[in-house]
């Protein structure tokens, strides 16, 4: 009987150590998912503010085109 518990046992450790990560590893993983993390924020960061300065254009742009319409049509008017 006393074999047989041996044996548990060492099953029982071995299966402990294969599924635990080393020591230190753990730590390394969420290391490297902070760094990923901050990574990812710094993209969306210059994403944003890459949409806000097209926008800005884009308000920009409507104002010069819309300008000339509405100026040609208010033309008549200003001429009565």
């Amino acid at each position: 009987m006393g074999l047989w518990v041996e044996i548990l046992v060492l099953l029982i450790v071995e299966l402990l150590f294969s599924t635990l990560p080393f020591p230190g590893e753990y730590s390394r993983q969420v290391e490297e998912k902070d760094a990923l993390i901050s990574q990812l924020s710094r993209g969306k960061q210059g994403f944003t503010q890459q949409i806000e300065e097209l926008k800005r254009h884009l308000e920009e742009e409507v104002k010069v085109w819309n300008y000339p319409i509405i100026h040609n049509s208010l033309y008549p008017l200003n001429h009565l």
